[in-house]
């Protein structure tokens, strides 16, 4: 199933909202679109949503993952592949154990990992419409074939 949004970026918190709504039984979101289409900002709001103090968040650029946990104690981590070369990188930065987890895994820049998926993810691609404008489309996917 598929679905899009477009908003302007003051609208975000509204749209995380009904985003969580269409991802509702999922646990791992993938993040794709242009340096600046708002994927960091996104999944901000996501968090947020799910009562992630926004204080403790942080691009994970430089470390690649980050871990947050809510007033709930339910764990998240936002992972940004960016900079990641190879599937050995994925192993040795502690990917895989992520999405082992029982955890909610939000990961920028999925290309790398697309092909070796086999969990339910949601597929997220941003563009850019505007200099406040922003679109999203989703779509959910049951599984992906192991290579």
């Amino acid at each position: 199933m598929k679905t899009f949004f477009q908003y302007e970026l003051i609208e975000i918190d509204e749209v995380a909202q009904k985003i969580w709504t269409f991802v509702e039984g999922y646990r791992l979101f993938l993040f794709e679109g242009d340096l600046g289409s708002g994927k960091t900002t996104l999944i901000k709001a996501l968090l947020r949503y799910k009562s992630v103090n926004e204080a403790q968040m942080a691009s994970p650029s430089f470390a690649i993952i980050h871990e947050y946990r809510n007033n709930n104690n339910e764990v998240f981590y936002h992972i940004d592949l960016y900079r990641v070369q190879s599937i050995e990188e994925l192993q040795e930065r502690g990917v895989w154990e992520c999405l082992w987890s029982d955890a909610m895994v939000f990961i920028e820049w999925p290309q790398l990992l697309l092909p070796y998926l086999s969990f339910p993810y949601v597929h997220f691609k941003l563009e850019i419409c505007g200099k406040t404008c922003r679109k999203v489309y989703g779509e959910r996917y049951a599984h992906s074939s192991v290579l």
